[in-house]
C-alpha cells in the first residue's frame, strides 16, 4: 500500500487483503511517510508495525486511566482516591499478558482497545451525565465506535454495545421507583441486543471477507 500510494485497498504481496479493516495500515503508512520526511529509508520495515502497535497500547492505557478517573468521580471533581483507582485499573490493563504481547509484537487488534474504552466511557456519560453537553458526548461515542470498527470491524462494536445495554438493564433493575415492567423490558432489550450484536460479530468473523469480496 505504501509503495503504491493506495490508502484504500489493503494488499499483501499484490493480492487484495480484506480480512482486517484498514485503520492500522493507515497509521503504519502515516508513520512511514513521517519517517521518510525525516530522511529515513523510503521502504517500510518492522519499525512502522511495532511503533504503531506500541502507540496504540500506550493510548489504551491512557484511555483506561482517564475514563476510569471520570467514571469514579461520577461527574464531580476527581479525588486522590479516584486517581489511585483509575491508575490501578490502567496498570491492570498494562500488565495483562495478552495486551502487553499485542502491543509489543505489533498485532493489529491492539488498536481497538483505546477506541472501545473511550466509547464505553462516552456512552456511560450519555446515560448518567447531565443533559448539558449530551450531544458532544454522543459525538465522541460515535467517533470512538467508528474508530473501533475501522480497527477491528463490526465485532469491535460488541463490547461497548453489551456494556451499555447491560448497564442500562442493571440500573433499571436496581431502581426501587421503577415499575416492574421497565426492568423486565430492559433485560429483554439487553438480551435481544446482545444476540443481534453476537450474530453480527459471528457473521463478520466467518463471512465478512467473503461478503466484501462478493460485493
Amino acid at each position: 500500500m505504501f509503495q503504491r500510494g493506495d490508502w484504500i485497498v489493503p494488499t499483501v504481496h499484490g493480492e487484495t487483503y480484506i480480512a482486517k479493516p484498514p485503520l492500522m495500515y493507515w497509521v503504519q503508512m502515516a508513520i512511514a511517510h513521517a519517517r521518510r520526511a525525516m530522511g529515513a529509508s523510503p521502504f517500510t520495515d518492522e519499525t512502522e508495525v511495532r511503533l504503531a502497535a506500541a502507540l496504540a497500547g500506550v493510548a489504551g492505557v491512557l484511555a483506561a486511566f482517564l475514563v476510569g478517573r471520570r467514571l469514579m468521580a461520577e461527574g464531580g471533581a476527581p479525588s486522590a482516591r479516584d486517581d489511585a483507582l483509575a491508575a490501578l485499573g490502567a496498570l491492570g490493563l498494562c500488565a495483562g499478558v495478552l495486551y502487553f504481547r499485542s502491543a509489543r509484537t505489533g498485532e493489529i487488534d491492539i488498536l481497538t482497545a483505546p477506541f472501545v474504552i473511550v466509547a464505553v466511557g462516552a456512552l456511560h456519560a450519555c446515560w448518567a451525565g447531565a443533559a448539558g453537553g449530551r450531544w458532544a458526548r454522543v459525538a465522541v461515542a460515535t467517533l470512538a465506535m467508528i474508530g473501533a470498527a475501522l480497527a477491528k470491524g463490526p465485532p469491535a462494536l460488541l463490547v461497548p454495545g453489551l456494556a451499555v445495554l447491560g448497564g442500562v438493564a442493571l440500573t433499571l433493575l436496581t431502581r426501587t421507583d421503577a415499575p416492574r415492567s421497565r426492568p423486565r423490558g430492559a433485560w429483554i432489550g439487553a438480551l435481544v441486543g446482545g444476540v443481534l450484536l453476537g450474530a453480527l460479530s459471528a457473521l463478520s468473523v466467518e463471512d465478512w471477507g467473503g461478503l466484501a469480496g462478493a460485493g
